[in-house]
């Protein structure tokens, strides 16, 4: 299959997955927020999923911004 193109940025989506993750309840909510309708946001993740698979390196950095969004959410929460 033909690479996606995502349309968020390694930041932008690493922060989109944290707070998907940090609130479930409200995905349609927080994907909105991004200007991502449900099935936009399910070919973002597919897009960013492939690209992960490709280069090591690219998801070592989401997970390094991931993990600082979500540290920064449970901060924001207390």
């Amino acid at each position: 299959p033909a690479l996606l193109t995502p349309r968020l940025t390694l930041e932008q989506f690493a922060q989109l997955s944290a707070e998907m993750a940090a609130s479930p309840h409200a995905q349609a909510a927080v994907a909105g927020r991004f200007g991502l309708d449900a099935p936009r946001s399910s070919a973002e993740h597919q897009a960013w999923s492939q690209r992960f698979a490709l280069d090591r390196g690219l998801y070592d950095r989401f997970r390094t911004l991931y993990q600082h969004y979500a540290a920064w959410l449970a901060s924001s929460r207390r």
